[in-house]
């Protein structure tokens, strides 16, 4: 397997493609640390916020996607649905990918 510095992400029956980059470790430890805010007896889930933040910032090329303001783009990010966002990297960084064998 080749790692690659790229990964592309079809919304399911559609022809629209997000191409993410793939995080530097910097990056990804701060979206797992912002996603719950532990503060006391009190847990906040911020795992939303914080999968469409990190899309926003992996985010390098959009196909096929148009609203009534036209094509969008990367530097439209906001006309991207935020369950599409949040889609895209529950699937690139929270969906385990890996196997573990005993």
């Amino acid at each position: 397997m080749k790692l690659t510095s790229n990964k592309k992400f079809e919304v399911k029956d559609t022809d629209v493609i997000f191409t993410l980059r793939n995080p530097t470790n910097e990056e990804i430890n701060k979206y797992y640390a912002s996603k719950l805010d532990i503060s006391g007896k009190t847990v906040k889930d911020n795992s939303v916020q914080a999968r469409c933040e990190l899309f926003d910032l992996l985010l390098t090329n959009i196909e096929n996607l148009e609203d009534d303001n036209g094509i969008v783009t990367t530097d439209r990010k906001n006309a991207i649905p935020l369950k599409w966002k949040g889609e895209a990297i529950f699937k690139a960084f929270d969906e385990s990918e890996i196997d573990l064998k005993n």
